[in-house]
């Protein structure tokens, strides 16, 4: 008995000493109340149920410590290279005031490290059928590689034509490569998906780890040739189009952009690319050859690009203006920490 007894008081003292420490990282993390006070109240009434749920779904491991902000606040952000084809990167547009420019580049660079992109053109999309119309256009003019990433890829009439597409460009010897969300994709088929893989794309199912149930990737993304992105809200469905069986129709927002900004979406997939644990180099390896690369770096050109550089981002804030139509806007893309250890190759592919 008396060991039992010693061994509940060594429980409750570890217990104790969990919820302190989830408690204090609680309250010092940069969240949102509502989610602090969410976690809060489960641990106050189910404490062990709590500190194992915290420690499986809550913690942020990719978010930065508070020590390091400094530290990555004075260190040298890694040189931006310029696409393939694009236009070397300009001031935003007079219309823009020097106010507003200044709390742009400013947003940038203590977030990201990067100051305002140029867009060459910015096409905004509030229907499916405008926006997949023109993505399938530019997937049949491929010509190097597709990079897609959906939260959500279903099988339907859309993606059947997508895939169609993808197929005959893979024959044509263009590389594709895919990220989805494994979680929010799980309700639909993926014959389409094993079809492609089994043609020759890389196709990887996103954040499959117990500890990253709540790392969803909502991020939305089409980058063609280094020369186009499309980005927005539109997952990859049949019903962003017609509404589907819910609804009579579906308003959303997606865009299509050109120029030196491309170079950002694709540090971005580059750098998700790695963090779900493929080891391709999807940044370097497709952007012009170093002798002919136009650099920017918080408004300066540089004479050399740093390979990798995505590798240091764990952020990207990027602000553009397009010049032809004087539209403005502000994105932030939020992307996790990449692993910095080298990884094993992998001879087989993901599961789907």
């Amino acid at each position: 008995m008396a060991d039992v007894a010693w061994l509940g008081t060594v429980l409750s003292v570890l217990l104790a000493i969990a919820v302190v420490g989830v408690v204090l990282t609680l309250v010092t993390d940069d969240r949102e109340p509502s989610i602090v006070l969410a976690w809060l109240f489960l641990i106050v009434v189910v404490p062990v149920v709590g500190v194992v749920a915290y420690f499986f779904v809550g913690r942020n491991y990719r978010r930065v410590p508070r020590r390091r902000a400094p530290e990555r606040a004075s260190s040298p952000a890694p040189a931006l290279a310029v696409p393939q084809g694009s236009a070397a990167p300009a001031a935003l547009p007079a219309p823009l005031d020097t106010a507003t420019r200044r709390r742009i580049e400013a947003l940038g660079l203590r977030e990201g490290g990067e100051g305002p992109v140029r867009a060459d053109s910015l096409r905004i999309y509030f229907t499916g059928a405008d926006k997949f119309r023109d993505l399938l256009a530019d997937l049949r003019g491929a010509e190097r590689y597709v990079h897609l990433m959906y939260l959500i890829w279903e099988q339907d009439e859309l993606t059947a034509e997508v895939t169609a597409v993808l197929l005959e460009r893979l024959g044509a010897g263009v590389e594709v490569n895919i990220l989805y969300d494994w979680l929010s994709s799980m309700p639909y088929k993926k014959d389409e998906l094993h079809r492609l893989a089994g043609a020759g794309a890389t196709v990887v199912p996103c954040y499959r780890g117990v500890r990253q149930l709540n790392y969803r990737n909502h991020m939305k993304m089409a980058i063609v040739d280094g020369r186009v992105v499309y980005s927005g809200g539109m997952n990859l469905g049949q019903e962003y189009i017609d509404g589907g069986q819910r609804f009579a129709t579906w308003r959303d927002t997606h865009f299509r952009m050109t120029g030196p900004v491309v170079a950002s979406y694709l540090s971005l997939f580059a750098s998700t690319w790695t963090q779900n644990g493929r080891t391709e180099d999807l940044y370097a390896g497709h952007l012009a050859p170093a002798g002919a690369l136009r650099l920017r770096r918080s408004g300066r050109k540089r004479a050399a690009a740093l390979p990798g550089a995505h590798r240091r981002h764990d952020r990207a804030a990027q602000a553009f203006g397009v010049g032809e139509h004087q539209i403005h806007r502000a994105d932030r893309l939020l992307a996790g920490q990449v692993e910095r250890g080298r990884q094993p190759e992998r001879q087989h592919r993901a599961k789907l």
